[in-house]
């Protein structure tokens, strides 16, 4: 085989030439032990390759986790931007903006909708029962229902939240003009 620089090369090959190099390079011929010139040649080769080491890491990590992305949707997760919705969703159910939803901000937004087993929609998304629905409970629950019953399935249950939210929001924003208009009030009656 000819081998040039564009030639991959298995982790056994690329030993192999190290130790030949060393050994034509270095020892042939001489009185000189092998091992302290490979190891001088590992030590060069190692302060010469780590500079871009953890930039190589984190590519391999970025493309191992897209991969892995990509198997998932491909396996009827949701897609980045479903996802980021489901996110969204999340921040905008969570009222008081404490990071997670409580059973009450849930209910407020889409009622206490309970399904065939009875056990409401709070309860399918607060799996460690601590009484708060974390954005990553948030988010299984609508992978885990992409894969089990659809792309369609999660559609239909994130149109109906996000109304939920907006008539929420709405409802809030009405309550806020009241409060207003009736502080308004307060302070003419005052002067």
């Amino acid at each position: 085989m000819i081998y040039t620089l564009k030639t991959p090369l298995t982790k056994q090959e690329g030993l192999d030439a190290i130790f030949r190099i060393a050994y034509l390079t270095k020892v042939k011929g001489t009185e000189l032990p092998l091992i302290p010139v490979l190891t001088e040649a590992m030590d060069k080769l190692v302060s010469t390759l780590s500079p871009g080491l953890g930039e190589f890491k984190e590519a391999q990590s970025k493309a191992a986790h897209r991969v892995q992305r990509n198997r998932d949707i491909a396996a009827g997760g949701l897609t980045d931007e479903q996802q980021a919705m489901v996110l969204e969703l999340h921040s905008l159910v969570d009222e008081d903006g404490n990071g997670t939803v409580e059973k009450e901000e849930l209910e407020a937004a889409v009622g206490d909708k309970r399904g065939k087993n009875k056990m409401s929609f709070f309860e399918k998304l607060d799996v460690d029962t601590d009484g708060h629905v974390e954005p990553l409970e948030f988010l299984k629950y609508f992978e885990d229902m992409s894969k089990e019953r659809g792309k369609k399935a999660v559609e239909g249950l994130l149109g109906f939240v996000k109304k939920g939210v907006e008539r929420l929001r709405l409802q809030r924003d009405k309550e806020k003009e009241l409060e207003e208009g009736e502080a308004a009030e307060e302070e003419g009656t005052e002067e």
